[in-house]
């Protein structure tokens, strides 16, 4: 009677081997090499939940900027600047002037903000962010 196990051959298999552990090494050296950019920062979500808590329903009350600076990440600061109809509200310290551009990043985002009792204008909502 004939066995019934299987069997591979050697060649095969250790060509079959080479070419994972090439690709794999490919893989790895070229994720290695890749620079994160600007999609992996932190900027994005920064702005997009310190717009969520100066904003009620949608729209941005210049009395919440100061409830904005809360979203922002631990280890940075924030400078978050509203601007509507010729008017400016900031909360948060200035930027530091020796900052390169490297280490600050800015977000504009366009906003409907509250400008009084049943007034909205169109504004933009701007958060400048750095370590």
């Amino acid at each position: 009677m004939r066995d019934s196990r299987g069997a591979v051959l050697p060649i095969p298999a250790l060509i079959a081997a080479a070419v994972v552990c090439f690709a794999l090494s490919l893989y790895a050296t070229t994720l290695h090499d890749r620079d994160p950019g600007v999609d992996r920062s932190v900027l994005r979500p920064a702005t997009a939940d310190a717009l969520e808590a100066a904003s009620d329903a949608g729209v941005v009350a210049p009395p919440r900027l100061a409830a904005a600076l809360t979203a922002i990440p631990e280890g940075y600061e924030a400078n978050i600047t509203l601007r509507a109809e010729g008017e400016r509200w900031s909360a948060g310290p200035e930027p530091p002037g020796g900052v390169s551009d490297t280490d600050t990043r800015a977000a504009t985002r366009v906003v409907s903000v509250r400008i009084g009792q049943g007034q909205f204008q169109p504004g933009e909502f701007e958060v400048i962010l750095w370590s």
